[in-house]
């Protein structure tokens, strides 16, 4: 899969995948969002694969994920057509699942157009009536100039945020299209790879009420495997 990747402004950092924690979910369990962050809003994509393995806790075992796709409409209820459907914005594949093996998440993300953070906000502005799950964390992210990307629900050791051993997540296997011929983009999200820990889970300045991650990068070493076509099998292969 080749996937159309370029910047249209002449900043070449400030992209990242970050990850927050959200509310609680239920006793000892707690929602980790996933961001495409970039502070340009400028770098462009069409499709984004990564893996996430959770280093403290484990997943939940009762619908564990949270998809980043929601339907939009204008005031008129006329719906945002994106691709062929009114889902978006990632209307070709949208999978955050638990593949087999040792990686805990892995996103699959696919869009029939070309998007940016920009692009998006000024979409979303003409279209403002969101349905779905993904509508809050969606306009909490263009906000901040993030992305959604989705969630996954994690129950931790301690029963609660905060308390007893470092919680943290290794990010890794990036990919924004060809693996063996690294984009812009690719290259940038890949140096901000690695391992990030939720020291303390202190609040952010912020009036969202996020619940930020205390981030600190020892970046592995990326496992290279050939990058395939989206689809439900693909959550099978490791």
């Amino acid at each position: 899969m080749v996937a159309a990747v370029g910047m249209t402004s002449g900043a070449a950092d400030a992209a990242s995948i970050v990850f927050s924690s959200s509310t609680s979910h239920a006793p000892g369990e707690f929602r980790v969002d996933i961001w495409f962050e970039d502070w340009t809003r400028d770098w462009s994509f069409t499709s984004l694969q990564f893996d996430v393995e959770i280093r403290t806790g484990s997943l939940v075992t009762a619908d564990p994920f949270q998809l980043p796709n929601a339907r939009r409409f204008d005031a008129a209820g006329i719906p945002l057509m994106d691709g062929a459907g009114d889902v978006g914005p990632f209307d070709v594949t949208s999978i955050v699942g638990d593949p087999v093996g040792s990686v805990d998440v892995r996103d699959v993300l696919e869009s029939s157009d070309e998007i940016s953070i920009h692009d998006l906000a000024a979409q979303w502005s003409a279209f403002p009536v969101c349905s779905g799950d993904a509508c809050t964390p969606q306009g909490i992210g263009i906000a901040r100039d993030r992305l959604y990307l989705g969630s996954f629900y994690i129950h931790l050791p301690n029963g609660q945020l905060g308390a007893g051993p470092p919680v943290s997540v290794a990010l890794s296997s990036i990919f924004t299209g060809d693996p063996f011929e690294a984009d812009p983009l690719q290259r940038e999200l890949r140096e901000h790879a690695g391992v990030f820990e939720i020291a303390g889970l202190a609040p952010e300045p912020a009036t969202l009420g996020f619940i930020g991650f205390a981030v600190m990068l020892i970046l592995v070493p990326l496992r290279i495997s050939a990058l395939f076509k989206p689809s439900i099998d693909s959550l099978t292969n490791d």
